[in-house]
């Protein structure tokens, strides 16, 4: 229930109160990174997938009136009977930390106990509700982002996407291009000789660890060219933007053009390459 309460009321992502199948906690929230006042709690992030640079930030959730539903109260309660070890907030009695299997196995128990269908529920879902309960309450959206620590700009690709994260690290405006100061941050992630078919893999494990995107910025291609013909490599990637607008239907997608190369990895001829590079961008865009 503790853990629930807080992912609703703090806008958690379940990465950041759960470890994953490898015991992985590089997000998770620390029972040491708790304190508790009177009339709030303090939830201290050292790190999440939306702060790049690691600088930490601390949610800050407000204690109500109701004693069965506040989120101060029932930590409280939460934290009298934990077992008393340091690491991840959510523990079992040996210590050992809630998994994200774990989590959605209880959530889908839950649900099913109070005779709910849980079709619809994910464990991203209290993200979702609270933001929409805030939504209802006359909060405006830009309260909602920054509530929320949305990554709302995704910037998917090849290994260019990820040779531009770090030349951006080291630029006035930062990983976020400057664009913070509009509650935007944008999320990096390159793969060096990615391919269209690598794409899907590569949103699914996204997807884990946050909602979708407001936008997605989509470079993929240039490692396909000549391995594939024009037509197939167009159908591939016309496939994968199918895909995921079924996944992810509010999101909207930005196709990033295939840059010319001096070189290609399945052909010395750099004019052919030229011209199969052209067709794609005109076909897609």
């Amino acid at each position: 229930m503790t853990s629930f309460s807080l992912a609703f009321h703090g806008f958690m992502r379940v990465g950041e109160i759960t470890v994953d199948c490898k015991n992985k906690q590089m997000h998770t929230v620390k029972f040491e990174n708790i304190k508790l006042c009177d009339a709030r709690l303090e939830v201290l992030l050292t790190s999440s997938k939306t702060d790049q640079f690691g600088s930490g930030t601390t949610i800050v959730i407000s204690k109500q009136k109701n004693k069965n539903v506040c989120p101060v109260q029932i930590m409280a309660n939460f934290i009298k009977v934990r077992p008393p070890y340091l690491g991840p907030l959510f523990c079992h009695f040996d210590g050992s930390p809630l998994t994200r299997y774990q989590f959605s196995a209880l959530l889908k128990r839950s649900l099913s106990v109070i005779g709910i269908e849980n079709n619809g529920f994910k464990s991203h879902s209290f993200r979702i509700d609270m933001a929409t309960t805030c939504a209802l309450e006359g909060i405006s959206d830009e309260q909602i982002k920054e509530m929320g620590r949305h990554a709302t700009v995704w910037i998917v690709g090849s290994s260019i996407i990820k040779h531009a994260f770090g030349e951006a690290r080291g630029r006035p405006g930062g990983v976020n291009l400057g664009l913070q100061r509009m509650g935007v941050n944008i999320w990096w992630q390159g793969k060096c000789g990615g391919k269209v078919l690598d794409m899907k893999k590569q949103i699914r494990t996204m997807l884990k660890y946050e909602d979708p995107p407001t936008i997605l910025v989509l470079h993929i291609g240039g490692n396909d060219i000549g391995k594939e013909s024009t037509k197939t490599l167009c159908e591939l990637i016309r496939k994968q933007f199918s895909w995921m607008r079924q996944l992810m239907s509010d999101t909207v997608f930005v196709w990033s053009q295939i840059i010319p190369r001096s070189s290609w990895r399945y052909s010395d001829n750099i004019n052919a390459m030229e011209k199969c590079r052209m067709r794609v961008n005109t076909s897609i865009a």
